[in-house]
């Protein structure tokens, strides 16, 4: 095999099927070969990774960085660093920010701040809400990596929540519509306001204050 970029060896390798020790070599940003040590290529970088765990890098989907608007929370700094140390390679972060991301306007602009401050590898879901529909295809566009819409109005707190929530049903069906035609995923805060305030009243009724229901 020719020399190759990087060579992390004598580590213990997780697998999804099994846990062996053996060595890596990487070319190009890609894993070329997995083989014991005495078989590995020559390489420009080798990492001694004896007594140490190596496995793929774990994904978090659902992540709120906080920034920008909410730095006091969390930013991308302290968040992205608290990541790599638990493993964490690459995370998906939620719209509801300050400004909230319901436009493609405001995602280049928080995809432009996250790129100077991310530690590790990012995305960046669109919001969608009521009043954000036609700007579905345009966030697609701009690279979001999904889309999520909040089913509770949050009147306290609209600064965060403007153009990403949605309490109707038949408006819904049209949220799922739009992002259905850019192929991507779409999640959703699945709270409903009449089932929690309906559940509220009754604990009230009966006294009940404790965490517990």
């Amino acid at each position: 095999m020719e020399r190759v970029d990087l060579v992390i060896k004598s580590g213990k390798i997780v697998r999804p099927d099994s846990i062996f020790e053996a060595g890596i070599a990487i070319k190009d940003g890609k894993i070329v070969a997995i083989m014991e040590d005495h078989l590995l290529p020559e390489a420009n970088q080798v990492v001694d990774a004896k007594g140490k765990v190596v496995m793929a890098g774990v994904i978090d989907p659902h992540c709120h960085m906080r920034e920008p608007g909410i730095v006091e929370r969390e930013d991308w700094i302290t968040g992205t660093m608290a990541a790599a140390a638990g493993g964490v390679t690459t995370v998906l972060d939620h719209p509801n920010t300050i400004p909230p991301v319901n436009c493609a306007k405001t995602l280049l602009s928080k995809k432009e701040l996250v790129a100077s401050k991310a530690l590790i590898d990012f995305g960046l879901y669109g919001g969608d809400g009521a009043t954000s529909i036609g700007q579905i295809a345009e966030q697609a566009e701009a690279g979001a990596v999904a889309f999520k819409t909040f089913l509770w109005p949050y009147p306290d707190r609209k600064d965060e929540f403007e153009g990403i929530t949605c309490t109707d049903d038949d408006t819904l069906l049209d949220i799922f519509e739009a992002v259905a035609g850019t192929g991507l995923v779409q999640a959703l805060h699945a709270e409903s306001k009449p089932i929690v305030d309906h559940y509220t009243r009754k604990l009230l009724r009966e006294g009940r204050r404790d965490p517990s229901v």
